[in-house]
C-alpha cells in the first residue's frame, strides 16, 4: 500500500472509529449489516464503524482459535453472546463474538478466565467482520488473524449453539479507551487498529521466499563458474 493510500487508509479508520456506537441489536441495523454479503462492499460500508450489544456470554461454549499475534503463540477467544433485540428481553438472537487473543502459556497456567460477569448482563463494544467458510474463500480486507478459517455453523451444530446464532458475522470487542487495556483476554484498541501489520504467517512467506530465492543466486553463480 503507498503512502498516500495509507494515510487515507488512516484518516478513514480513524473517522469511523470516534463515531457514537451503534446499537447492533437493532433489527433494522443487524439487517442491513447481515445482508451485504459482498465483502469489499461490506468493508467499504461498514469497516472500523463501532457497534455496542447489551446480552450475555455462554463461556460454556467458548471456542479457541490457535494464532500468532506480535510473534507470541496463543489463542483468539470466540464465545456466543446472546444480546436483545430493540432492547426487548423477550427477544434475542446470539452472535459469536471475539474476545481478544491470549497467550499460550497463559492458558496452560491458568486455565480460561473471563473478564465479564458470566451470571449476569454486559454490554460490550466492539467493530464487526465477516466470517468465511474456509481458507480458500477471499481474505477479509483487515483484521488478517485467520479467522476465515473457522467455520462458525459448523461449530454452532457440534456444541450446540442454537441454530438462530449469526454465523456471518463476528463481532470482535475493542477496548475504546486506551488508558484501560485489558490483561486478558488482549483487545483490540483504537492504537492498535490504527496501525497497518504485516501478519506473521505473511512474514514468514516473504522470509523463505528471499531465503528460495538467494539461494538460488548462489547456486546458480556457483554453477557458472564449475561451468566456465
Amino acid at each position: 500500500m503507498r503512502a498516500k493510500e495509507k494515510r487515507n487508509e488512516l484518516y478513514k479508520r480513524n473517522i469511523n472509529l470516534t463515531q457514537a456506537p451503534l446499537n447492533l441489536g437493532s433489527q433494522t441495523i443487524m439487517s442491513d449489516v447481515n445482508s451485504d454479503l459482498n465483502i469489499k462492499r461490506f468493508n467499504k460500508r461498514w469497516a472500523y464503524i463501532p457497534f455496542e450489544l447489551t446480552g450475555k456470554f455462554d463461556f460454556s461454549k467458548q471456542l479457541r482459535v490457535k494464532t500468532v499475534k506480535n510473534g507470541q503463540h496463543g489463542y483468539e477467544l470466540i464465545c456466543p453472546f446472546e444480546y436483545f433485540k430493540d432492547e426487548n428481553p423477550n427477544e434475542k438472537g446470539i452472535i459469536y463474538v471475539s474476545r481478544g487473543f491470549v497467550e499460550q502459556t497463559f492458558i496452560e497456567r491458568f486455565g480460561d478466565l473471563s473478564t465479564h460477569n458470566a451470571n449476569g448482563y454486559t454490554t460490550i463494544r466492539g467493530v464487526v467482520t465477516q466470517v468465511h467458510r474456509n481458507k480458500d474463500d477471499e481474505n477479509n480486507d483487515y483484521f488478517d488473524n485467520g479467522l476465515n478459517q473457522v467455520n462458525l455453523q459448523e461449530f454452532s451444530k457440534l456444541h450446540g449453539v442454537s441454530s438462530n446464532a449469526n454465523t456471518n458475522l463476528l463481532f470482535r470487542e475493542v477496548n475504546f479507551d486506551n488508558s484501560n487495556s485489558n490483561v486478558f483476554p488482549l483487545t483490540d484498541s483504537i492504537d492498535s487498529l490504527l496501525k497497518f501489520t504485516i501478519s506473521d504467517s505473511t512474514h514468514t512467506t516473504w522470509k523463505n521466499l528471499y531465503a528460495g530465492v538467494g539461494f538460488f543466486t548462489v547456486f546458480s553463480n556457483m554453477f557458472f563458474w564449475v561451468c566456465l
